[in-house]
């Protein structure tokens, strides 16, 4: 079982921006991509094992992502 870890933010994309870029229309026009990745283990993704290691999430809405606080139950 893999063990969780916070991932990293690495980039986020608003679809408004760029639909004009798509020309085959594969995304949706408008909206947010948010992308993560567990920079601990910097798995490449082509082994069953690194399942989970990157993520990318689709906002139907334009809601910027928000800086939080570190908690403090997270080891060093």
């Amino acid at each position: 079982m893999m063990k969780r870890r916070p991932d990293r933010f690495l980039a986020q994309i608003n679809l408004k921006d760029i639909s004009g870029m798509d020309v085959d229309h594969r995304l949706p026009q408008e909206g947010m991509l948010s992308f993560f990745y567990d920079l601990e283990t910097m798995t490449w993704g082509g082994d069953p094992e690194d399942k989970g290691s990157a993520r990318v999430f689709f906002f139907s809405n334009e809601t910027e992502l928000q800086v939080a606080e570190i908690p403090e139950s997270l080891d060093e």
